[in-house]
């Protein structure tokens, strides 16, 4: 089981959604071509929220009250008052709609669920597109983004399945639980894992037709990540042993006991190692490129971030030269999809307030101060079937697993 997760420890200070049911992403976690242009920032505690770029430029200053999502293809949403209303990001921001659930434009179509619980699909103008309220007469519950032409839909809260960018079945809903696709594949539950040893349960990598490309039992091998990144993904044994399986579910990369991945980006990753607590960069071949020796790392493929002992965050080079020493404070890495993501980084935490840094580790001067920042956003959302327990269990174990990584 991991202890850690190397990459999130340096994601302190990100904006948290507030309500169970939604789920939020990383423009880096679905691997997605998108527009990220612009984050949202506070300049004091409790304070509304505007649009900063990673050079420091303001888009809009600091007016809107409410959480406030990253700019995704050009539009952003509030959160305020337990409702959901999408903006243009221009310096006058126009409304598109208002909603009680969205997802966010990864596409040019984004999810919505309206004040009388209709479900349907928006362009970004906020034109229906398409009605998904119900399909073969089952009610459903969860509407996600378009990644690969493809979006992941729920019946009943039971059922999982894919539609296509005109809102028909691409891919049946037989699957026990889903995953975005990501290069090109997804993750699905042929049955849900029952955690006891001998589970003679499946899942198995799909491709956007549907076809499965191989099929593991969980006592065999399950995913310990729920995503492809560049042709990978991590998954353990029945000896919680960590590896690299690719799109033909091949082993490509075992790690050593005690060790495993992070993040993936153009044949490289991070290795921790829960022994030594120790983290390394490594290539797929198994060849290290810095050996493990930070309490830390996160790259975002052109700038690397490392923990040092002393608690210290220094810039280095992806050879692993130290570049500048870094102001005190957690890191942000900006995802690669943002404009600029490898000259500008943030650092601080939520107590002082947050500075952006360049790629030489000088601190930029911003018209603004940034007490707090968020660079993330909706990628769909579950609604209620009347069986609250579940989504509450299930809102309760991912935010303990995010209070043991932060």
């Amino acid at each position: 089981m991991k202890t850690m997760k190397t990459f999130g420890l340096l994601l302190l200070g990100v904006a948290v959604l507030a309500g169970c049911k939604q789920k939020e992403g990383s423009a880096e976690d679905e691997g997605n071509a998108l527009t990220l242009e612009y984050f949202a920032f506070q300049e004091e505690e409790d304070g509304p929220w505007g649009l900063m770029a990673t050079d420091g430029t303001v888009l809009v200053k600091p007016k809107f009250n409410g959480y406030m999502s990253c700019v995704v293809n050009d539009r952003f949403y509030v959160q305020e008052d337990d409702v959901y209303t999408i903006y243009t990001a221009d310096e006058r921001p126009k409304k598109i709609g208002t909603y009680k659930e969205c997802g966010s434009f990864v596409s040019d179509l984004c999810p919505v669920q309206d004040m009388n619980d209709n479900i349907f699909y928006i362009d970004k103008d906020g034109k229906k597109v398409f009605d998904l309220t119900e399909i073969d007469g089952k009610t459903v519950t969860g509407a996600f983004n378009f990644f690969c032409g493809r979006a992941m839909v729920c019946l009943d809260g039971t059922t999982w399945g894919y539609i296509d960018e005109n809102g028909d079945t691409a891919i049946p809903f037989k699957f026990a639980d889903a995953w975005n696709f990501n290069d090109d594949v997804a993750i699905v539950y042929i049955d849900n894992p029952t955690y006891e040893e001998g589970d003679m349960g499946k899942w198995a990598v799909i491709d956007t037709d549907g076809n499965k490309l191989f099929t593991k039992r969980f006592s065999d091998v399950k995913p310990s990540e729920f995503r492809y990144a560049d042709g990978l993904l991590e998954v353990t044994d029945a000896n919680d042993n960590y590896m690299l399986i690719d799109k033909n579910g091949n082993v490509v990369q075992k790690m050593k006991e005690g060790c495993f991945t992070n993040y993936i980006h153009d044949g490289i990753f991070t290795v921790y190692n829960n022994q030594t607590e120790k983290t390394g960069l490594m290539d797929k071949e198994g060849e290290w490129i810095i050996r493990p020796k930070f309490q830390a790392m996160s790259f975002n493929g052109s700038l690397l971030v490392c923990a040092e002992e002393d608690e210290q965050y220094s810039l280095y080079n992806m050879d692993g030269e130290k570049i500048a020493k870094l102001p005190h404070g957690y890191v942000n890495l900006f995802e690669k999809e943002f404009k600029d993501s490898d000259s500008y980084l943030l650092v601080g935490s939520w107590e002082d307030g947050y500075q952006l840094v360049d790629s030489e580790g000088n601190v930029v001067d911003t018209d603004y101060a940034i007490h707090g920042y968020n660079t993330g956003y909706n990628w769909g959302f579950m609604v209620s079937t009347g069986d609250e327990e579940y989504y509450e269990e299930e809102y309760d174990e991912d935010y303990e697993e995010a209070d043991s990584i932060m």
